[in-house]
């Protein structure tokens, strides 16, 4: 425990001023005074709820009042002292510029300095009041009738100060029979509002450790501002998992007394990666990735400690802790933090419409909103993870009701925030990211689908007939640049990630076309337009990653993007074992176009690095002479450019590429015939007269490829890729 000077003085701690007689003999807390009678522990025991009056004290006399105020003035308060504070100081209270208090309504000098109401007496042993305060602890927290009170909860009045939402689950569950005969006909939905139970008190012992890890030392002003700015700029716009209005009124005002400490620090790891290099020198660090780390684990500290009580935040902070990543032996990465925020989600209902099933009591629409947002993010994160590490999706559609959300449901809130509070914070084209939101929410219900169906084990490749419906489906999620409404950097940003995203799923949907072992002679001209289409997306991929070089957007990739590069890269490698020297020259080319980009992050990213040395390594096998991988391909694959050359004409015009267009000038990027996708031409650059005569070679158009949204743990998870590459170690 940290030691604590006997000097300083020891903070009385505030008791509520109501309880009820039944909560005041039990010692425990009561919300008596928030919620109303009945309590909710009267309400679980079903007992009558009585109210204690308030003792009266006589008059203080004048001795102690004086010395009363000599002691005030020998040990001034903390938050009132002026001038350097003590490095002591610092980790026994947070800082003054963002107070964020203990689970109960005392501060966390309070907690500190005042001695625990179950400290071991000098004639008891410490195992026997450690075990003493457990039970009393157990027996305080104790929330085991919370569907007990939800029973009433259709007949009840509406409950006061924060409710908690209670899911008594499915029809194959018991509470949900014991519901319906208890109410009949009244039983509207499978979600209620009952009062939330006493807040639960945390050991003195635990939060002094917390402390210690500099949990509640956040950091300076600036650099807070820095880090939410980031956020809300790079993370929010394609994660809005938070209520941005609720959150910035209170974070610009500097009222963050309701602000989740937890949150914040995995919203400060999460907007890590954008900030400026002054920014890290501020805030006391060296590098980026020790940035990174230090708050990830003061955010893993309080998980561990279970400090956050509101399951909303929870999930929240879960979700954003889900793109830590330091290396492959690391049980907690993404795939463990997302299945633990999708476990919540579906304890609380999430993955039902709340706002046709809660029952009489509805959440706000706001409120509604969030928790929408909240689940499909959760689905999107789910199908990203699935397809980068080659494990099962957690989430099956069929369980799940929640309607697809809405561009409302995104930009509603920005528009009550503040103007001052939305310019310093949200981003200008903040409807059009919204727009962008949803489109990567269907691509990424679209990527389910085709694991689904194209990936299950033991099961045969789909036909023509099913390919060309997803195909279909896939040239619906189109997304181009609107140059007259979107003129702001990180619209245009999120717009070339948009791009990897939908290039990557066109790869994914026709790899498996490619790694069958078919060569391009042997098989039907469409699974030969696959082969084809499936390098054109890799070649797109490439020139998305061209433009972002020239705007000086690299560094501004977000973790999940590393991985859509990893479908063209696969692309790119089996071109390098082309027969053809000039094929493999040119697979060389692109493929080192994307090592390069993996290389500028690899000081940021962990996931990066780990994608970098895998390809790197995987590089060397391919290029051997002798390796089984490079002999067999190249044979396999003679016939097909035999095939494809004789499809060939003698000469093509080609567009010009991204250098000859401008010396990076943004506004030469911006023109419509060259920005992204054409109207007509959504997956090229080229003027129509080309595209035309690549139409002609079999280079169709419908492509389309995904990013998997998890990019932090970036693993080649394709069994047949991996087979490409055998007994490649780590490095």
């Amino acid at each position: 425990m940290v030691g604590i000077d006997d000097d300083e003085p020891r903070a009385r701690i505030r008791r509520s001023a109501v309880a009820c007689r039944r909560c005041n003999a039990r010692k425990v807390r009561c919300n008596v005074a928030t919620a109303g009678p009945p309590c909710a522990n009267c309400q679980h025991d079903g007992i009558d709820c009585e109210i204690l009056p308030r003792k009266r004290h006589g008059p203080r006399r004048k001795q102690q009042l004086n010395s009363a105020q000599s002691r005030d003035e020998s040990h001034p308060s903390s938050l009132q002292e002026e001038g350097p504070v003590s490095l002591e100081k610092q980790l026994l209270e947070p800082p003054s510029a963002l107070r964020i208090p203990a689970p109960s309504s005392q501060s966390l000098q309070q907690y500190h300095q005042t001695p625990p109401a179950s400290a071991p007496s000098s004639t008891e042993s410490p195992a026997t009041a450690y075990h003493a305060a457990s039970t009393q602890e157990a027996d305080e927290t104790e929330d085991s009738g919370a569907l007990a009170v939800a029973l009433d909860a259709p007949s009840a009045p509406r409950p006061g100060g924060n409710p908690s939402q209670i899911y008594i689950g499915d029809q194959q569950g018991p509470a949900n029979l014991i519901f319906s005969l208890c109410n009949g006909a009244s039983l509207t939905g499978t979600h209620f509002l009952v009062p939330r139970l006493a807040t639960r008190k945390q050991k003195p012992e635990d939060l002094a450790y917390l402390q210690l890890k500099g949990c509640f030392s956040l950091p300076a002003q600036s650099v807070s501002n820095e880090l939410v700015r980031c956020y809300f700029s790079h993370v929010h716009p394609f994660l809005p998992i938070l209520d941005a209005h609720q959150f910035l009124g209170k974070f610009a005002n500097l009222d963050c007394r309701n602000l989740s400490v937890l949150l914040m620090w995995s919203m400060f790891f999460a907007a890590a990666n954008f900030v400026e290099p002054s920014v890290l020198q501020e805030a006391g660090y060296h590098s980026r990735k020790a940035m990174k780390r230090a708050m990830y684990q003061r955010a893993k500290h309080l998980y561990d400690s279970d400090y956050e009580e509101d399951k909303i935040s929870l999930i929240q902070s879960v979700i954003l802790m889900a793109f830590w990543y330091s290396d492959t032996e690391d049980r907690t990465g993404a795939y463990h933090w997302i299945g633990i925020a999708i476990s919540l989600c579906q304890s609380l209902g999430l993955h039902r419409n709340s706002e046709l099933n809660i029952s009489k009591h509805r959440l706000p629409p706001a409120q509604q909103s969030v928790l929408r947002r909240i689940w499909w993010s959760c689905v999107l994160r789910d199908r990203w993870l699935s397809l980068g590490m080659g494990r099962p999706m957690r989430i099956n559609p069929v369980d799940c009701e929640v309607p697809m959300p809405s561009v409302g449901d995104a930009i509603r809130e920005l528009e009550s925030i503040p103007v001052q509070i939305r310019q310093e914070y949200i981003p200008i084209d903040s409807e059009w990211l919204a727009s962008l939101w949803v489109k990567l929410i269907s691509i990424s219900d679209l990527l389910g689908k085709i694991i689904d169906v194209f990936y299950k084990p033991k099961r045969p490749l789909p036909n023509k007939t099913v390919l060309e419906q997803y195909e279909n489906e896939l040239l619906q999620l189109i997304v181009r640049m609107d140059t007259t409404v979107c003129k702001d950097s990180i619209s245009i940003l999120h717009a070339y990630q948009y791009q990897l995203f939908y290039e990557a799923i066109d790869v994914v949907l026709h790899r498996p076309y490619i790694m069958n072992g078919t060569s391009l002679a042997e098989a039907d001209s469409w699974q030969g337009d696959c082969h084809r289409k499936a390098k054109a997306a890799a070649a797109r991929t490439n020139t998305v990653l061209e433009s972002l070089i020239d705007l000086d957007m690299i560094k501004f990739l977000k973790p999940m993007t590393i991985t859509t590069l990893i479908p063209a890269m696969q692309i790119h490698l089996i071109e390098l074992s082309s027969p053809t020297p000039l094929f493999r020259r040119f697979g060389n080319h692109k493929f080192q176009l994307c090592m390069m980009i993996l290389s500028e992050l690899r000081s940021t990213y962990w996931g990066a690095d780990a994608v970098y040395k895998l390809f790197e390594h995987a590089l060397a096998r391919v290029q051997k002479p002798d390796s089984p991988t490079n002999s067999s391909y190249k044979a396999a694959r003679s016939d097909s450019n035999t095939a494809l050359l004789q499809q060939t004409p003698a000469s093509v015009e080609f567009p010009p590429t991204q250098h000859d267009i401008g010396a990076g000038d943004l506004q030469s990027y911006s023109n419509p015939d060259w920005f992204m996708w054409d109207e007509n031409n959504p997956f090229s650059i080229v003027p129509d007269e080309v595209s035309q005569q690549f139409t002609s070679l079999g280079w169709e158009q419908n492509n389309g490829s995904t990013n998997f949204l998890d990019g932090i743990n970036s693993v080649l998870s394709l069994e047949q890729f991996n087979s490409q590459c055998l007994d490649m170690g780590p490095t």
